[in-house]
């Protein structure tokens, strides 16, 4: 089993940025694909333990992790201001 964490980068709703979501690696994509509010998933895949990169695809949802768009998000996300 794959111990890192997954994450979506999705668009909501009336908001006109893309949301990385960080979530537990036993929960399905599709399932937080799903939460309210979501329009779209524009990325889909897993997050390294030392949350440096974006890798692999969602089988759920069929997505790839697009990583030229991800990671620079996730790198944003935890960096030191």
């Amino acid at each position: 089993m794959n111990k890192d964490h997954k994450f979506l980068l999705v668009e909501y709703d009336g908001w006109p940025y893309l949301e990385l979501i960080i979530f537990p690696g036993i929960i399905k994509h599709s399932t937080m694909a799903d939460l309210p509010g979501i329009k779209r998933v524009g990325a889909a895949g897993f997050v390294n333990t030392k949350k440096t990169g974006c890798y692999g695809q969602s089988d759920s949802l069929g997505i790839d992790s697009m990583p030229e768009w991800s990671t620079p998000v996730l790198r944003k996300l935890f960096e030191k201001e």
